[in-house]
């Protein structure tokens, strides 16, 4: 299966981290509702805010340089803009699935705050290589 043209990949924004689950669900707790999840132009910049530049030795640098790794095995690279484009969207997916078992009561406050905060971590990793 060949690659899709990064001109055929539809822009995606990244789920809120802190909307909260009554806000998520719509209709029944099987719809996760996208408008929910639009981020505001504050979550945006509060978002871009809480990103540090950590030390080489951090645990988010070493998670980064593991991901590079596993993509450049593959013979891809987060420094590619479509790469990039696609692995975060696909981190956003996972995010979007997360907040779904949250909403429906599968993962619990403390276990979806520490997977959401990992998972975040997870998508930065491009900004880190």
């Amino acid at each position: 299966m060949s690659p899709t043209p990064a001109a055929h990949i539809p822009p995606t924004a990244p789920p809120g981290p802190d909307t909260p689950a009554s806000d998520v669900a719509t209709g029944s707790s099987d719809v996760i509702s996208l408008d929910a999840r639009r981020p505001s132009r504050r979550g945006t910049q509060l978002e871009a805010a809480a990103v540090s530049t950590p030390d080489a030795d951090s645990p988010e640098q070493q998670l980064a340089e593991t991901i590079e790794a596993l993509l450049l095995a593959r013979g891809h690279s987060l420094t590619d803009e479509t790469t990039s484009a696609v692995y975060k969207a696909t981190v956003d997916a996972v995010l979007l699935m997360l907040e779904g078992a949250h909403a429906q009561g599968i993962v619990g406050e403390e276990q979806h705050a520490t997977l959401n905060g990992m998972i975040l971590g997870m998508r930065e990793a491009p900004g880190r290589i």
